[in-house]
């Protein structure tokens, strides 16, 4: 790594998350890597957030805003930054202390990159393997086509040239959700993308999260890769496999939230749609879609689901 290290800043926006929001700090504050800026961006919190993040003083740029939405405070975060890379990072998420020291060479040593992007980690609780930052682990390059079919990687292991986003465009503040995929896929369809099978940051799942919200994902997804698949000029076989992918994960996230209904419907229109099953490269899952329709069957005999599409 060179002697003049570049500066990377962390974007960290929150709403009303002043329970969480200093562990997601504090996790950017213990990084390994010397060079390091947070910027706080406070989308209007109610709660008690602006007292909680008072006590890092200049350790942190805190920034209060109206608020906006996830998309706008982040694009207030990404403009505000003084680094050469970006680094996003939720506020009830972290990072592993080797993150930014695993990340910022692969970007050096290759300047064609638009991004680099990580693996994570859920559970209760964060539990850090231990990383060689010289040798975090294999990595692969993603591209336009593979994100279009699924999401390989989460926002909070982003590492991204501050200089890409002048390039493609700010976070869509008109996406309530999926506004990260929307992203990725307009970087990758100027840059290369790698990502690093290594756990660089914690996934924390909670009533909360976002991405609990199933109508909301699934319409934003929709628009979102309806909008790239005309960009991309995508084949007619490709449109359908997409489709038949965010069915599926929609169902996931219907059955999830408790509406079966809606889970069955989508889960049947995927697999009219795409009736191949996905490659082992699509799905961390093989067979995910036979093995629903399985246990929706089995309730179905039991007389738990009454097998109606929404």
């Amino acid at each position: 790594m060179p002697a003049a290290l570049p500066l990377v800043t962390a974007v960290i926006p929150t709403f009303n998350y002043g329970h969480y929001v200093c562990a997601a700090v504090d996790s950017a504050l213990a990084q390994t890597y010397p060079r390091v800026e947070v910027v706080v961006v406070d989308d209007g919190s109610t709660d008690d957030t602006a007292a909680r993040l008072a006590r890092y003083g200049d350790r942190i740029r805190y920034i209060h805003q109206p608020n906006q939405g996830l998309s706008a405070a982040r694009n207030t975060g990404i403009r505000a930054a003084s680094g050469e890379f970006v680094a996003l990072l939720d506020s009830d998420d972290e990072w592993h202390p080797e993150r930014l020291a695993a990340q910022v060479p692969v970007m050096l040593a290759r300047p064609e990159l638009g991004l680099v992007a990580a693996g994570c980690e859920a559970g209760p609780e964060p539990h850090w393997k231990a990383v060689d930052p010289a040798r975090p682990g294999p990595a692969r390059e993603v591209t336009a086509r593979e994100l279009l079919v699924r999401t390989w990687f989460g926002s909070c292991g982003v590492l991204m040239r501050r200089a890409a986003f002048d390039e493609v465009g700010y976070f869509d503040t008109t996406l309530r959700s999926a506004e990260d995929r929307d992203m990725w896929l307009r970087v990758a369809a100027r840059y290369p993308i790698l990502v690093l099978d290594a756990p660089l940051w914690w996934y924390r799942a909670h009533s909360g999260s976002m991405s609990t919200a199933a109508q909301r994902m699934e319409d934003n997804e929709l628009r979102v890769l309806r909008r790239a698949l005309d960009a991309l000029r995508a084949p007619f076989w490709l449109r359908r496999k997409v489709l038949a992918y965010t069915l599926k994960s929609a169902a996931y996230r219907y059955a999830t939230a408790g509406q079966k209904g809606k889970a069955l419907g989508r889960l049947l229109r995927s697999v009219a749609l795409w009736p191949l099953p996905f490659r082992s490269s699509e799905t961390n899952t093989p067979g995910e879609r036979l093995k629903m329709l399985a246990l929706f069957a089995v309730r179905a005999a039991r007389g738990r689901l009454a097998l109606t599409a929404p």
